[in-house]
């Protein structure tokens, strides 16, 4: 269930939980003033417990769509019952050129950034284990730490933009850097990288300076880097900037020459992503947010319901 609808769901029973309270002494009171003096202290009690009946049902509901709104989910699948193995076994971060030349034509009326952006959609979609989101200009931060919530990663990856901040240029070694120190080293997970970017540092970047601790991390962690140039090799126009943007190849060509390095079209990474999916059987991912957006639905008409019967014939 989407975010919104289940917080405007949860708003009702909120609503009526609190109203009940207040009418629980409010009705008491009203109760004991105008009955019969036979009748009043039996209609006091019986309406007392129905609000608490009632009362107690909104609760039950407010917490079902509260963990709703958690989306809960399991993995299921066969492990071994003793094993060294970590809970995820890949790790996948994913490193964004978010600067200006990133908004540059890439073809089929796609800006570099947005083919890289649909891409890494692709793979979290088709993958498993954990995501993460690194992103540079002429600098560098986490945009996502790894996790395995894939509408969080996707919803990042979504909202990428150069505007996020305001660091000029572009500094490919400060983000492979941050990039390669976001894996966790205590881990045997299977670790990959995937660059997209047009390598364009129009000030010369510190990626000479930083090439040993990058190259150093990426064997030491065994992570496998994918880069990925545009597809439009060619020079194209940057949007209210009067520049022509041209990847630099030669720089790309350098980043394939780290260890475990390989540079990758667009195209091939679209055939290589099925790949990517887990053996058939070996586990899948169950979420119960609708479950339990549906029960606490199924809670609030039986407290509906209630409120609308006589008990005793009295309330």
């Amino acid at each position: 269930m989407k975010t919104p609808i289940a917080l405007l769901l949860l708003l009702i029973p909120i609503f009526l939980f609190v109203l009940e309270l207040c009418r629980l002494k409010k009705k008491t009171n009203f109760f004991y003033n105008v009955s019969f003096y036979r009748e009043k202290n039996k209609a006091a009690s019986v309406f007392r417990i129905k609000q608490i009946y009632l009362a107690s049902l909104y609760a039950i509901g407010m917490i079902f769509f509260i963990i709703a709104l958690s989306n809960p989910y399991v993995i299921s699948g066969t492990r071994d019952v003793i094993s060294s193995k970590p809970a995820f076994t890949k790790d996948t971060i994913f490193l964004f050129d978010i600067s200006q030349s990133m908004l540059a034509d890439d073809g089929d009326n796609l800006t570099r950034l947005e083919r890289s952006k649909r891409a890494a959609t692709s793979i979290v979609a088709a993958g498993d284990g954990r995501f993460g989101i690194v992103v540079f200009k002429g600098e560098a931060f986490t945009k996502l730490p790894l996790t395995s919530n894939k509408n969080i990663v996707i919803n990042t990856i979504n909202n990428l933009h150069p505007d996020l901040f305001s660091a000029p240029g572009t500094d490919v070694g400060r983000g492979l850097l941050r990039a390669v120190e976001s894996f966790p080293s205590h881990e045997n997970t299977d670790k990959r990288l995937y660059l997209f970017t047009d390598a364009e540092e129009p000030d010369k970047g510190s990626f000479p300076r930083l090439r040993n601790a990058i190259r150093d991390a990426i064997i030491e962690n065994n992570i496998s880097l994918y880069i990925i140039p545009p597809n439009k090799k060619t020079g194209s126009p940057v949007p209210d900037r009067d520049v022509i943007s041209v990847p630099d190849m030669e720089m790309v060509n350098t980043l394939a020459r780290l260890p475990n390095s390989s540079v990758v079209s667009f195209q091939d990474l679209s055939r290589t992503i099925p790949l990517s999916l887990s053996p058939k059987g070996r586990h899948a991912e169950y979420s119960f947010s609708l479950f339990f957006s549906f029960m606490g639905f199924i809670i609030f008409i039986a407290a509906l319901l209630l409120r609308g019967i006589k008990w005793q014939n009295i309330i």
